[in-house]
């Protein structure tokens, strides 16, 4: 009798729950279609200012875009690199014209009291040095120094890549510094007198290649019953340098190519040419180490035959009257 009592009881309450519950429910329930419809306009009305603003913010950000990345005018990006390249040029500058490169060959002193020679450099300039001797054969170089090493770069050329030591007859000099002075020394292969020379930056001429000729026989001299002795005329070596001395009158020549030229000098005659001399005999001749290039000093005469390849060259000179 108790338990139906009860079971009655927990059934009378359950049921009460149930129907609070559904009570609940209906209150907070709203239908989608009708909310829909009664919000439709508020909605779009949102979305419309909602697009609005983020329009304007999205094209003010943009107009600033070009002011953040760009912060300068086009006028002014290009007095900025003029500007730029001005200060590089500056930066560069050695001289308002640029140096006057020269070649040069010349007989080595090596007697007591003798001043060395001087060769002309300039920083960003390579000049090569190149030993010969009295046969126009290259003079290997045994060994240099120098002062002011740090000053001055040097490379050497070799004749064997598998022996490096083993150097060739040149030298490649660049200086580093505008204008500082060194010497430097010179041994050559079976000679023991050294050689110097005086290196002076900061030239407007500058030496680009100097022909060094060692008044002694080589290692790989060539004798020739035909070669001038070890002194040379200064005479032939100006003509040879193509710096005819005062007083030299230049001939015209016929018959041969701009390389040949002809002048007067103290009565006789100075023949610089590719050519070779067959008739009138020559009183002296000098070799280029080219060994092309030569100078034969000849009595006066209007006709020179020679010989270039095995080919028969006849050579008319003109003297003006009175020479």
């Amino acid at each position: 009798m108790k338990l139906s009592v009860t079971l009655k009881f927990l059934c009378w309450i359950m049921a009460g729950c149930v129907m609070i519950n559904a009570q609940l429910l209906a209150q907070s329930y709203t239908d989608p279609f009708s909310a829909a419809g009664g919000t439709e306009g508020q909605g779009v009305d949102n979305v419309s200012s909602s697009g609005q603003s983020v329009g304007s913010i999205s094209e003010e950000a943009f107009s600033e875009i070009p002011d953040d990345m760009f912060p300068v005018s086009l006028e002014q990006v290009k007095e900025i690199r003029r500007l730029y390249n001005e200060t590089m040029r500056a930066s560069t500058f050695q001289y308002d014209t640029p140096p006057r490169p020269t070649t040069s060959n010349f007989v080595l002193d090596l007697s007591p009291g003798s001043v060395p020679p001087v060769i002309r450099l300039l920083s960003g300039y390579v000049s090569s040095l190149q030993f010969f001797d009295s046969t126009n054969q290259p003079w290997p170089i045994k060994a240099y120094d120098m002062g002011n090493a740090s000053s001055f770069n040097i490379q050497t050329m070799n004749d064997s890549a598998d022996d490096p030591a083993n150097m060739s007859n040149s030298l490649l000099i660049q200086a580093v510094t505008m204008y500082r002075e060194a010497n430097m020394v010179i041994m050559l292969e079976g000679l023991n007198t050294p050689i110097f020379l005086q290196l002076i930056p900061g030239q407007q001429t500058v030496d680009y290649r100097v022909e060094i000729i060692v008044p002694r026989n080589g290692p790989n001299a060539k004798y020739d019953s035909t070669m001038l002795p070890e002194e040379v005329s200064p005479v032939l070596r100006d003509f040879l340098h193509y710096m005819p001395p005062l007083g030299a009158v230049k001939l015209s020549v016929e018959g041969a190519s701009d390389a040949t030229n002809a002048w007067l000098f103290n009565n006789m005659m100075y023949l610089r040419t590719d050519l070779d001399v067959v008739s009138p005999g020559w009183v002296s001749r000098v070799t280029h180490t080219d060994g092309e290039t030569k100078v034969y000093e000849l009595n006066k005469t209007p006709l020179v035959l020679a010989t270039k390849n095995g080919r028969q060259v006849k050579l008319t000179l003109e003297m003006k009257e009175g020479v």
